[in-house]
């Protein structure tokens, strides 16, 4: 509804804002009736071994286009609404987190739901079926009940909502949506607060500085780092999958021994970096990535490893940071070890795993679905959601047994310093570097593209 081409097309001319926004909604009523035609036909193919096949067939093809009219009425009334409350400057932020947030209750509401009702298992609440029998969908049964003979009073209430609701919803998000559409789709969408300093992070400088790093990557990881929450493509795939992999680690460790408990919450966040690494490859600003062309640095690499640490640590830094502090408050001092131990088997696994992603600079990629690098990688995010699993078994395991515990807490960093130096020799892949103009000598993964 407000991602669309034609709009680009057609804002600069004179067209007035209610008749563009009649358009997008006469397109969304299209794609949903390309949806509903689907159903209606099994729905058809079913009436004759119904009751009254005659009813079925007259009244079904009715129903499904109020249906879509009502579906489509709902939607764009919802934006119209944002766009109304919000204002035109904001509109687009606020969008795009309730977007984020709908789709992450969505995903996660098979743990929610059972949390709910058992705790509502107590409660009796009665609803009189007179005032149900108004809302959709069960509003069909008036015009099926009139055709059937009944003239009753009830049927022809619901007959009636049946067709006024969804004119008037339409009627209604046109009305809302007659003013400011193409100023609140014309403002950036800028998903974060502007930075009232200097592109760069300090703390991630300061961080990466006293490691030694190169400028190139200091300056990559600082890109990567802004982006991991301004880049909306990457917010949209990785928000909702970190609260469902929470709520997953949560239900797994509620009333569980303490070690199950921590390693289900670091398993599942070796999860998520999987998935933050493969989603930080596009950018819907990609044309901005030729800066990396025509930077003098002789190892391309740098940009690679500087941007992928950028994207753990401004995605799962402060996830980690909170699971740390939190999880001993409601685990108690004796989650501490676990925590501790669960940190650097993450840490392990994820460094064992990097040099192995054939993977561009990040957020430097057109947003293509089914890209070479997705293919490329699949088998390895399913690897390294197995690790994830792995993870979670070691911290469970050894949590039980505190000689085995204490003995992998002292000995896991003695695995860092031959992982780091793996992780050093880590490239991007060839074919990124030429879509970059970088044509350098040391790119692992691609053959050389054919063509241009």
């Amino acid at each position: 509804l407000v991602d669309a081409t034609d709009i680009e097309v057609l804002s600069g001319h004179p067209v007035p804002d209610r008749t563009l926004f009649a358009s997008r909604l006469m397109e969304l009523l299209g794609l949903v009736a390309l949806f509903s035609a689907f159903f209606l036909c099994g729905s058809l193919l079913l009436a004759p071994f119904g009751a009254s096949p005659w009813r079925v067939l007259l009244l079904t093809p009715v129903f499904t286009v109020l249906d879509a009219c009502l579906a489509v009425g709902l939607v764009a009334g919802f934006v119209s609404g944002i766009l109304r409350l919000a204002g035109p400057q904001r509109f687009q932020r606020v969008l795009f987190w309730t977007q984020v947030l709908i789709f992450a209750l969505l995903m996660s509401s098979g743990i929610v739901l059972p949390w709910v009702l058992g705790a509502l298992s107590g409660l009796t609440v009665e609803v009189p079926m007179e005032l149900v029998r108004f809302l959709p969908p069960l509003w069909t049964l008036g015009p099926w009940t009139l055709l059937g003979g009944d003239w009753s009073t009830a049927a022809a209430i619901q007959s009636l909502l049946l067709i006024v609701v969804p004119a008037l919803g339409l009627l209604l998000t046109l009305r809302l949506a007659s003013r400011h559409f193409l100023e609140g789709l014309s403002g950036s969408l800028s998903i974060g607060r502007e930075p009232r300093h200097s592109w760069g992070s300090p703390a991630f400088s300061s961080l990466a500085g006293r490691y030694r790093r190169s400028p190139a990557e200091i300056a990559a990881g600082d890109m990567a780092h802004r982006l991991a929450w301004r880049e909306p493509a990457y917010v949209r795939a990785v928000v909702p999958q970190m609260v469902l992999f929470l709520l997953m680690a949560l239900s797994i460790g509620h009333r569980a021994p303490v070690s199950v408990a921590v390693g289900a919450v670091f398993g599942f966040w070796l999860m998520v970096a999987a998935l933050c690494l493969g989603a930080s490859q596009g950018s819907v600003d990609a044309k901005a990535a030729w800066v990396f062309g025509t930077s003098p640095e002789p190892d391309p690499g740098r940009f690679l490893r500087g941007g992928a640490v950028g994207v753990i640590t401004g995605s799962l830094g402060p996830a980690l940071l909170l699971s740390a502090v939190a999880l001993p408050l409601f685990l108690g001092a004796w989650a501490v070890p676990r925590i501790v131990l669960g940190v650097e088997l993450f840490l392990l696994a994820l460094l064992a795993f990097l040099p192995h992603w054939k993977l561009p600079i990040p957020f430097t990629q057109e947003i293509r679905a089914g890209g070479q690098n997705d293919i490329t990688n699949l088998g390895l995010l399913f690897a390294m959601l197995g690790a994830g699993a792995l993870v979670f078994g070691a911290v469970a395991l050894l949590g039980a047994w505190p000689p085995g515990l204490w003995a992998a807490i002292v000995l896991s960093p003695l695995a860092l310093p031959p992982l780091l130096r793996r992780v050093d020799r880590w490239q991007p892949t060839r074919r990124s570097l030429w879509e970059l103009g970088i044509r350098r000598a040391g790119a692992a993964g691609d053959r050389r593209p054919r063509g241009r």
